[in-house]
């Protein structure tokens, strides 16, 4: 099966709408992840790159940050990572699996 084509424009608004859904993300979040999401948009302009995929995502990533080890990233390095591995997860999977495992707390205060 192959994959819909998609702008970055198209697939930024399906992630928003997940995220805010999903995850109850404030407006707030949604703007800071679209103004990261930005930079990702001037790549493909300067490439000349129409659609994004997960390759054109990767190739972002190691183009700007050259492989460099991630616990050196500022953490505005940090979130754009964060923000761009977010569409990759969701051009790949359809949907975002964020968050943590719930905990089980056994015991009288668990139960």
């Amino acid at each position: 099966m192959e994959k819909e084509q998609k702008t970055l424009e198209e697939l930024t608004s399906q992630v928003k709408k997940c995220l805010k859904e999903k995850f109850n993300r404030a407006d707030g979040t949604l703007k800071h992840y679209n103004s990261l999401w930005l930079r990702l948009k001037r790549h493909m302009e300067a490439h000349s790159i129409e659609f994004v995929d997960s390759a054109v995502c990767k190739d972002f990533l190691i183009e700007k940050y050259n492989r460099r080890d991630y616990w050196t990233f500022s953490k505005d390095e940090k979130d754009t990572v964060r923000a761009i591995t977010t569409l990759i997860e969701f051009i790949e999977t359809g949907t975002i699996q964020r968050g943590k495992e719930a905990t089980d707390f056994e015991g009288p205060i668990g139960n």
